[in-house]
């Protein structure tokens, strides 16, 4: 008798569950398929400020680099400029229309890869990074190499005079420095120009977010009366690390030290 109650309510509890199961799987909604998860996730295209110019250098195989710009418009039209280091007239504009991918973080410009360029970039903060044919990352020491860092619009192509450095007003030096001291960040090839109060100067920079960094700066050699103000633009230029521009006044930053001041001149 007892095997009897014991195995009968095994038997309920079994068909209970049993029951349980079934109750679960009628009440369970049908799971929305991958690509409309990825059309209503935030992704790319639906959180990012993604409109605007990117620039950079990219890795070439018969030439210094490939100097690149795209623009990217809201109306999924682009702009793609392209140009071989050290090759004259190899500069190349091309403009088209572009498409998302499901996810919403890619894009694929229209018309490139019949002309054999690469087509396919991921859209990142501030960035684009171009992709290989099959739209997968390209991996390697050089892989960095091919992002594209977005143009600050207020920066670029103005002319900056120094007004301050090391928290000293340059009004209030003296002696002053023997020519205007000035810098220009170029947006066509990242190139950086200006005179640090006595020499002419040069080199690349690279932006991302507010991140701030030259490389390849070289100068003139011409010696002025007193070097203060030269000396001291040169240790700042290998300490630069950010920048901000707040009331037309741009500030290139250590951290959050501002390192020298520029006001925008004619």
């Amino acid at each position: 008798m007892k095997n009897f109650v014991l195995i009968a309510g095994i038997c309920v509890f079994v068909l209970g569950l049993g029951m349980s199961s079934c109750n679960l799987k009628g009440s369970a909604k049908p799971v929305e398929n991958i690509s409309e998860v990825a059309a209503n996730a935030d992704n790319s295209k639906k959180s990012l400020d993604w409109e605007g110019t990117y620039s950079g250098v990219v890795p070439c195989a018969d030439c210094q680099g490939i100097f690149t710009k795209i623009t990217l418009n809201m109306d999924n039209t682009f702009s793609i400029q392209t140009e071989y280091q050290g090759k004259e007239g190899s500069m190349e504009t091309i403009e088209g229309t572009f498409e998302w991918n499901e996810a919403g973080g890619n894009i694929t410009m229209n018309g490139l890869k019949e002309r054999s360029m690469p087509s396919i970039y991921k859209v990142g903060e501030n960035k684009l990074t171009q992709l290989d044919i099959e739209g997968n990352a390209i991996t390697g020491d050089l892989a960095s190499n091919y992002e594209l860092t977005k143009i600050d619009e207020n920066l670029v192509d103005k002319k900056w005079k120094l007004i301050e450095i090391n928290g000293v007003a340059i009004s209030s030096m003296n002696p002053k420095p023997t020519v205007e001291a000035y810098i220009i960040f170029q947006s066509d090839g990242n190139r950086v120009n200006g005179n640090s109060g006595c020499n002419n100067f040069t080199g690349m920079y690279k932006v991302e977010g507010s991140s701030l960094t030259f490389s390849g700066l070289a100068s003139t050699r011409k010696m002025c009366i007193d070097m203060t103000i030269e000396d001291q633009m040169n240790k700042i230029s290998e300490t630069v690390d950010r920048y901000a521009i707040v009331d037309n006044v741009l500030s290139l930053n250590q951290a959050d030290t501002a390192l020298v001041k520029f006001e925008q001149g004619e």
